[in-house]
């Protein structure tokens, strides 16, 4: 397997037993991602004194390390951190942007209105992307703002095939049908 493949392998590995409530499993598979890191980059950069800045993937990976360990306040500066990093150097098409991620931990913190505006900061990086308006909308919905919810719901909707079978298409339209009626 190619080394950006294993790269890639190992953080996600490290974000999924993380967010599954395993930081032993993910420490050890962000730990592979670093060995890995570091070995590509001894072989494709010049050799300094200077260590190398977290990428970041590894920033990701242990800002949801940290979260599992119960470490919120440290797990928001460091996924901040990330997504600020990476809204200056750009967004990867293929990978989840982390503001997202800092959209999706502030969801879990039970921080609507923060997660909202996070989910609005990364949709205009990375516009109509599926799992960043259903955060959106979530968001908008718990924190009490209809509207948004409702704008959210209606955009996921346009931007899904009319034959797409996702429990979020269908909680999408459960609200907007429920939204309608209660007009």
């Amino acid at each position: 397997m190619p080394p950006d493949s294993q790269e890639s392998t190992f953080r996600v590995r490290a974000i999924g037993a993380a967010r599954s409530g395993n930081p032993a499993a993910a420490r050890q598979d962000l730990q592979k991602y670093i060995e890995i890191s570091a070995e590509e980059a001894s072989k494709s950069s010049h050799h300094t004194d200077k260590a190398p800045d977290k990428s970041v993937g590894q920033l990701e990976a242990e800002a949801w390390i940290a979260f599992a360990e119960g470490k919120a306040d440290e797990a928001m500066k460091t996924l901040r951190s990330a997504a600020d990093r990476q809204d200056k150097g750009g967004i990867d098409s293929l990978a989840v942007p982390a503001r997202e991620m800092l959209a999706d931990l502030l969801l879990e913190l039970n921080r609507p209105a923060e997660a909202l505006a996070e989910y609005q900061a990364a949709l205009k990086n990375s516009p109509n992307r599926f799992d960043s308006l259903y955060g959106a909308a979530q968001a908008a919905q718990k924190a009490g703002n209809s509207a948004s919810a409702n704008a959210y719901f209606t955009k996921l909707m346009e931007i899904s095939a009319p034959t797409a079978d996702r429990a979020e298409l269908a909680e999408a339209k459960t609200y907007l049908a429920t939204a309608s009626k209660s007009k």
